[in-house]
């Protein structure tokens, strides 16, 4: 999720929090309202019933309609109870449960008036004192409009509830997409940024004040670029100065070395075999080189290009034509059963020298490790192509897979085979640059497999 989303995402729901917390508390303030409401009504019935049949010879016929016509409106599910209070005990079988249970026993002061619910139904009862005795007055009734009430107004509070949220959520994006133009602009800006162009700066935006958070991530990001150009222009001019001064005196070395070879014949054994034993090294020394090289090459240059269309099975091939010359008895085998109909499902885009460098690693790997034929296989998904380098040999034990990439890293079990140990990590960065991933599978005594994940449509950078 974009961080836009997620802040506004965020805000609607921390927003929509409190407005929930605010409408909860006022639908429990007005159902307290509603209820104390309907109790004061109740505590009125009582009254007006007590005075209707317990006063009615005492009042006026005036007072005393009024009281009647009072007395007519009555609530939803009225009931009311009438009786003296020495036969209490005698008429409580005759009572609901909850009324009976809420008057056994001795009338107390608290009794006098008394409050009951039981469900939808509430109650109020009084003792009521004339001239006749003292008498038990009680009315019970249910508070249908103040339940429709209650319902109403949690379907009211609930339905502004959510679409509070989706505006608040719609309008939080809109504010934190304005907000955040200025780092979608310079994220758009750093993606143009590359080793090739390390001189591009990052400018304030026209409205942008360059002292606040965003001016200091400007500035930052200006000081690392200038930090990574000069890093890159101090690699790159030892690069170019490398290749040269170590190249020079490696093929004058050589040049000398198969001039003396000519009058091969007449040397002393000892020093003929001195002689191979410095021809050897020196070609040690200048693949170690060159491998050197390429490994510090990759990080600054051939990495710029647009990228061309690049067919895997057709370098898979030319690697197995090279790979022959030098592994005689131990042949590339590809699997061609696993290439997909369509030939065009195994192009990829990138740099065809750096690819052919990093899967060329991969199948001399397996077979300098290996005393048995090294098998390929290639496929093609539907966003990436797959690439299997499977080998039988000694393996990698569990504990050194982790470091395989690591530059100059040999295993213990290899020390005895030439190597150099920067192999596989230029192979990784070969792979990374194409956006791609290499994964290591290994079970010692039984053999390795290498797998390359490459993406179909990508742009190569």
């Amino acid at each position: 999720m974009k961080l836009k989303n997620r802040l506004a995402l965020n805000f609607a729901l921390f927003t929509s929090g409190i407005l929930f917390l605010m409408g909860g508390l006022i639908f429990l303030l007005y159902r307290n309202y509603l209820e104390h409401e309907f109790t004061s009504r109740l505590h009125e019935r009582c009254m007006i019933a007590s005075q209707m049949y317990l006063d009615d010879d005492e009042l006026s016929p005036q007072v005393l309609e009024q009281i009647r016509q009072k007395h007519m409106r009555t609530l939803p599910s009225e009931q009311e109870y009438f009786f003296h209070l020495e036969k209490k005990d005698s008429l409580l079988p005759h009572l609901p449960d909850f009324l009976a249970d809420r008057l056994t026993g001795p009338v107390t002061e608290a009794q006098e008036y008394f409050k009951i619910e039981k469900g939808d139904t509430l109650g109020v009862g009084i003792l009521y004192r004339d001239d006749q005795g003292p008498h038990f007055t009680i009315v019970t009734a249910v508070n249908r409009q103040g339940k429709q009430e209650l319902r109403e107004l949690a379907n009211i509070l609930f339905g502004l509830a959510g679409l509070y949220l989706v505006f608040i959520f719609f309008i939080a994006r809109w504010y934190a997409r304005r907000m955040l133009s200025p780092l979608t602009a310079m994220t758009e800006k750093m993606k143009t940024v590359d080793t090739a162009n390390l001189h591009v700066r990052l400018e304030p935006l026209p409205d942008q004040d360059p002292k606040d958070e965003l001016g200091s991530i400007v500035e930052a990001f200006n000081k690392m670029l200038s930090r990574l150009e000069t890093s890159v222009e101090t690699q790159r001019n030892f690069i170019t100065h490398a290749s040269h001064q170590f190249n020079t005196p490696l093929t004058t070395i050589l040049g000398e070395i198969e001039l003396v070879r000519q009058h091969y014949k007449s040397l002393p054994p000892t020093v003929a075999e001195s002689l191979d034993n410095i021809s050897e090294e020196s070609e040690r020394l200048n693949r170690l080189t060159l491998r050197l090289l390429h490994l510090a090459e990759v990080g600054t240059e051939g990495i710029n290009d647009e990228g061309q269309s690049i067919r895997l099975d057709e370098l898979l091939f030319e690697i197995q034509e090279e790979l022959s010359r030098a592994y005689p008895q131990q042949p590339l085998q590809i699997d061609t059963a696993t290439f997909p109909g369509d030939p065009d499902a195994l192009v990829v885009n990138g740099n065809a020298n750096l690819l052919q460098i990093a899967l060329f690693n991969l199948a001399e790997n397996g077979l300098k490790y290996s005393e048995s034929p090294v098998t390929v296989t290639l496929s093609a998904g539907s966003k990436a192509i797959e690439v299997r380098f499977q080998d039988q040999g000694m393996g990698i034990p569990e504990e050194e897979l982790e470091s395989i990439f690591t530059p100059f890293f040999r295993g213990q079990h290899v020390q005895a085979r030439t190597g150099y140990g920067v192999g596989l990590p230029l192979t990784q960065k070969i792979i990374e640059l194409h956006k791609g991933r290499i994964t290591v599978e290994s079970t010692p005594g039984k053999g390795t497999l290498a797998t390359v994940r490459l993406p179909l449509e990508q742009q190569f950078i």
